[in-house]
């Protein structure tokens, strides 16, 4: 009887800290994408920037990951969004077609908005007139009861 009680005890605690850790996991995959998400942001930034100081020069992007200076570990460069599911979970790309970057979840269960996606996109937006360039999410999303975008 001791041994059925310490055996249930023991099994509530693993039960327990596996669950902690699955939220751990998501929260570190979110933070990951905002990370990169930032980084994106503010290289565009500065090319808005280097565009003001340089108003003769064009803008150099088309794919905003070529604005880094370090590349992201998990880049798979460029493919159509209708091929999402054949970039590995846990990485970006880059769609040339629609001008999106898009991030393919590592645990899409963790996406609460839109509901059975595993593909977090976000248009780049560009105003020629003054340079400026922003991230659109393409869609709502909420990743753990946090909003994306």
């Amino acid at each position: 009887m001791e041994w059925v009680l310490i055996f249930f005890i023991i099994l509530g605690v693993v039960g327990t800290l596996g669950y902690q850790l699955r939220k751990v996991q998501g929260q570190a995959e979110f933070a990951t994408v905002q990370y990169t998400l930032g980084s994106l942001r503010t290289a565009m930034i500065l090319e808005h920037l280097r565009l003001k100081l340089h108003p003769e020069e064009k803008p150099r992007l088309r794919n905003p990951f070529e604005l880094l200076e370090v590349m992201p570990y998990n880049l798979e460069g460029e493919r159509a969004m209708t091929d999402a599911h054949t970039v590995a979970p846990g990485s970006w790309f880059f769609d040339p077609f629609c001008e999106c970057i898009a991030y393919r979840m590592q645990h899409a269960e963790r996406l609460d908005e839109p509901a059975g996606s595993e593909i977090l996109a976000f248009r780049i937006r560009f105003n020629p007139n003054e340079g400026l360039m922003w991230l659109e999410p393409l869609f709502p999303m909420a990743w753990m009861g946090m909003r994306i975008g």
